[in-house]
């Protein structure tokens, strides 16, 4: 084989095995998240970087009118508390719905984000468990 192909074959294998790397190694991340300690909420704005994915803990304060999109996507809204903080809780109905009511404790993972000026974390609703 002549050099210029070895060169381009090696390339390309290096660029399959970083892609490779880069799947698995958000796969494991994801697949483990769910065994750490979930964070209070207080913890949440303390620690946590807008886009994260996280893992949170509280009890649900406010339960928001459901929401429907432009596209007739379906969400739930929900208010959770530490007792020193809160934060909304965005969930698409698309897996299934959650029956919070105020009061209930939660554990959900999902990601942090702003929208507008308001903090919330936004995941499925089939997502969260009721302690």
């Amino acid at each position: 084989m002549e050099p210029r192909r070895q060169w381009i074959l090696v390339i390309a294998i290096v660029v399959i095995l970083d892609f490779a790397a880069l799947g698995f190694s958000s796969f494991t991340a994801m697949s483990v998240s769910t065994e750490q300690k979930p964070l209070a909420v207080s913890e949440l704005f303390r620690t946590a970087l807008l886009g994260e994915e996280v893992f949170i803990k509280g009890s649900v304060t406010e339960v928001l009118p459901e929401y429907t999109s432009e596209k007739g996507f379906n969400y739930q809204q929900f208010v959770i508390s530490d007792g020193d903080q809160s934060i909304k809780i965005f969930c698409s109905e698309k897996y299934g719905k959650a029956e919070a009511k105020a009061g209930d404790d939660i554990i959900f993972e999902g990601t942090f984000q702003k929208y507008q000026s308001t903090f919330e974390i936004y995941g499925f609703c089939s997502e969260i468990k009721f302690l």
